[in-house]
């Protein structure tokens, strides 16, 4: 199993503040409690690692309109909406939400060019709240595909998540299953593709990033 960079540090920090607090509860507490706190340590120390994991998913059969899941994780939404932040107009948006115990590592979801990357500032509502899409704290990268249509990809904080990476650099061309960026600590991806795409996914599916088909762009 391989572990993400970004985890490196988290799991560090854990492993010691694990360690020390052991061996201090060694000299004031009898074995009888000491041993159920040690395990209970080790459990914790293992979720953290596990978070962090890194599976080496590249998608099967790619082509210029397929969009494959960013994320793993439950459809908690298909919805048109009227995106306005980059003047899409009317779009299907498309709602992963990522539970603790997923993989939280996200990738590109078809091949193109990255154009632009805004951050919000904003709440932590609980991820699988719609209004989450709105008004919670969120990294958009806005992807032109190679067959000129564009989406948009929504990194959304989630109440627990504490930081949303991003390893994409504007005006810079990516492939499908390139890495697009990690959310530490429950999130949701959210997205955003033209109002004529046939949606390949329903509320309430589990899907997989890399592994799913999201949608199919359709050509105009």
């Amino acid at each position: 199993m391989r572990i993400h960079k970004v985890g490196f540090k988290i799991i560090l920090f854990s492993i010691l503040f694990i360690l020390c607090v052991n061996l201090l509860l060694w000299f004031y507490l009898p074995v009888y409690i000491l041993v159920p706190f040690f395990i209970l340590s080790l459990i914790l120390l293992s979720l953290i690692i596990l978070f962090f994991r890194c599976p080496n998913r590249k998608p099967a059969n790619i082509s210029n309109n397929t969009i494959f899941g960013s994320a793993d994780g439950v459809i908690v939404a298909i919805e048109e909406i009227e995106e306005t932040k980059f003047n899409l107009g009317r779009c299907f948006q498309i709602s992963t939400f990522m539970a603790p115990y997923n993989v939280h590592l996200n990738w590109i979801p078809i091949c193109g060019t990255v154009e632009k990357i805004n951050y919000f500032p904003g709440k932590k509502l609980i991820a699988k709240n719609p209004k989450s899409s709105l008004i919670n704290e969120m990294n958009c990268v806005l992807i032109r595909s190679k067959n000129g249509q564009k989406l948009l990809i929504r990194q959304i904080a989630g109440m627990l998540a504490r930081r949303i990476i991003t390893f994409v650099d504007e005006n810079t061309d990516y492939k499908c299953g390139d890495e697009l960026g990690f959310i530490k600590f429950g999130s949701r991806v959210d997205i955003v593709v033209p109002i004529n795409s046939e949606i390949k996914v329903k509320i309430g599916q589990k899907v997989k990033g890399m592994k799913s088909i999201i949608a199919e762009l359709r050509e105009v």
